[in-house]
């Protein structure tokens, strides 16, 4: 987790961040809560925990808990003190403080307490904010669907092409393995488990995307213009994640081209110093200009049968891995879809 810990003393600061890294946590400092709030307004940040301690000066830890509800809603805080005072915890629970912890306390009582604040927070999860979740997920059942769809259409087909045949049950696997995928995932969401990082080699991770599409492209008759040559490209961040953009964009593209006299769907890198872009061209119907500013807005489509979310995970992945997404377009033309994403070096 990412933990932010609020103390004026520092020598109290500096031993809970040993010991909280020591356990694998993340940890920013803050001596004062007006320090804390700048870290916590920090969009770029994503702080999943703060521990605070009551008395400080200007600004107490009641007032820092009374700004996070207002203006952070959920975010899960765990009070300190060194008074045993049961107003204070009264009042504390009154604004929805988590967890209260006394002090002197050793540190896998404080790790303890961590546990139940987290467990704290799922039980206290909106149901606005799991009406968010859902049909996100939902949408990306529905990228591997479609594949299953085509690879069975093709199949039904050719049932005296035993080669084809075989292909085509082999993407379904391969579909439902992504689904299986998206499964887990809810249920972790739904568990509040942590996602770990890992290194992604972004060429391979576009190539087997494209293979669960590979039946869909052959219905569509789209032809692919796969420029990703040259030395691979490795990123830290979540696969699943990634896979979710990448589909996404190829989905996209697929639908952007229904209709349309020519069908080329185009993947082409380039590195900078400690970055690459990454984009994907279509030859599709192109989005109009007065559009492009709604495109990445959750639920807004102009599909018939569309949900509006898929662009807006796209955007959402984009930025979680500290990246930039650019879009041109042009109407009966297509459009260009670049991302700009940070290199991890592996080792």
């Amino acid at each position: 987790m990412k933990i932010l810990v609020v103390d004026d003393e520092i020598d109290e600061v500096e031993s809970l961040s040993r010991g909280l890294r020591s356990k694998g946590h993340h940890v920013l400092q803050a001596l004062n809560a007006q320090e804390a709030l700048n870290h916590i307004h920090n969009d770029s940040n994503r702080i999943d925990l703060v521990i605070t301690d009551w008395a400080m000066p200007m600004m107490n830890g009641m007032e820092l808990l009374r700004d996070i509800r207002k203006n952070h809603g959920n975010l899960p805080v765990i009070m300190m003190t060194a008074y045993g005072r049961k107003d204070l915890i009264i009042d504390a629970l009154r604004n929805r403080c988590d967890c209260f912890i006394e002090k002197p306390f050793t540190l896998e009582q404080l790790l303890n307490e961590i546990e139940r604040a987290k467990t704290h927070l799922l039980q206290n999860m909106s149901l606005h904010q799991l009406s968010e979740s859902i049909p996100m997920f939902v949408h990306q059942i529905n990228n591997p669907l479609t594949c299953i769809n085509g690879s069975a259409e093709i199949a039904i087909n050719k049932l005296n092409d035993t080669e084809t045949l075989k292909k085509c049950i082999e993407r379904i696997i391969v579909a439902v393995e992504s689904i299986t995928r998206i499964n887990k995932k809810i249920l972790k969401t739904v568990r509040s488990d942590e996602v770990k990082m890992e290194i992604v080699e972004i060429k391979t991770l576009i190539d087997n995307c494209l293979v669960m599409f590979e039946d869909v492209l052959i219905l569509k008759g789209v032809s692919i213009e796969n420029c990703l040559g040259g030395p691979p490209l490795h990123i830290l961040g979540h696969k699943f994640d990634l896979e979710q953009l990448f589909r996404n964009l190829i989905s996209n593209a697929l639908d952007a081209m229904d209709g349309r006299p020519q069908k080329l769907l185009k993947f082409q890198t380039e590195t900078y110093e400690d970055s690459c872009s990454i984009s994907i061209v279509d030859t599709g119907c192109g989005i109009p200009e007065q559009l492009m500013k709604k495109i990445f807005t959750p639920y807004f489509t102009l599909k018939k049968n569309g949900t509006g979310l898929g662009l807006a995970v796209v955007k959402k992945v984009v930025e979680e891995h500290g990246g930039k997404i650019e879009v041109k377009s042009l109407v009966e033309m297509g459009t260009t879809f670049t991302i700009l994403i940070p290199l991890h070096e592996p080792g």
